[in-house]
């Protein structure tokens, strides 16, 4: 705690022609670092299907279609921890947390990418089996500016200095102990 540097302290450093110029740099250095993908966050829930048995899809179709029901008077996450087969997130309610694209199989992706926040989706099929989705919150796609990291940028050198100053200090009272 007491390495974070307050708001005085990173405004002090950014004063600097010097700390900004070393601030830009590290930013020019590693600016893919500080784009972000189009994210979601959202809640699921999956009635598995097995191609391989018979009738395993119109089972999980019908449990789906029997989740939708529910909804109608239980809370998506109560629901998907009473019904949902996926065993990574039943107990969270289905929560999925965040994700940008590519981490979903394509028919989850393209549904909960193009789907409004906090409605619940119509049965997805996937090679899972059937899922219904309900998006919480989308965060979009931000290029990168100096203006913006300066602040971050600053804060960790900030921190770092003030760090290797109280190891130094450290390494003065073992000495003398």
């Amino acid at each position: 705690k007491a390495a974070k540097p307050t708001s005085d302290e990173v405004k002090t450093f950014l004063s600097s022609a010097d700390n900004l110029k070393k601030a830009q740099d590290i930013f020019n250095a590693n600016k893919p670092s500080f784009e972000k993908e189009e994210q979601v966050h959202a809640r699921h829930i999956l009635a598995n299907s097995d191609p391989s048995k018979p009738n395993s899809e119109k089972a999980a179709l019908e449990k789906i279609k029997k989740a939708q029901d529910l909804l109608k008077t239980k809370s998506f996450e109560t629901v998907a921890k009473a019904l949902s087969d996926d065993p990574g997130s039943k107990a969270k309610g289905g929560d999925l947390g965040f994700f940008s694209r590519g981490r979903m199989v394509k028919e989850f992706e393209d549904a909960v990418f193009s789907q409004a926040i906090g409605e619940v989706s119509e049965p997805v099929k996937t090679p899972y089996g059937y899922h219904l989705i309900l998006v919480e919150t989308k965060t979009p796609k931000s290029t990168a500016n100096f203006e913006t990291a300066k602040n971050e940028i600053a804060e960790d050198l900030v921190a770092k200095d003030k760090k290797d100053k109280f190891v130094e200090e450290l390494k003065g009272v073992v000495s003398k102990g």
